[in-house]
């Protein structure tokens, strides 16, 4: 699954610059530009979803950040059985 766990972490990794999360969640200069068409409060939670691959990228997110609060994957198999979702808020 390493290749799984570097896609999630190049993703999800709110505290690195440049993953979708950082971006939505933690990009206080607006450097990206989404502010004014995204606004977003993370503080919430963020919920995500995978589709296939997808799937098992996403059910990762919550190891690299605690805002992942909740999942929905899809046709995920069970190919990655060693991947499993997980979050130290849950």
């Amino acid at each position: 699954c390493e290749g799984f766990e570097r896609k999630s972490q190049q993703i999800f990794d709110d505290s690195s610059f440049g993953s979708v999360l950082h971006q939505l969640c933690q990009d206080d200069n607006n450097t990206f530009g989404h502010r004014n068409a995204v606004p977003v409060d993370c503080n919430q939670g963020v919920a995500v979803n995978g589709w296939s691959q997808g799937s098992h990228v996403s059910a990762l997110a919550g190891n690299f950040s605690p805002l992942v609060t909740a999942g929905l994957f899809w046709a995920n198999g069970n190919s990655c059985k060693a991947c499993t979702f997980f979050s130290p808020s849950m």
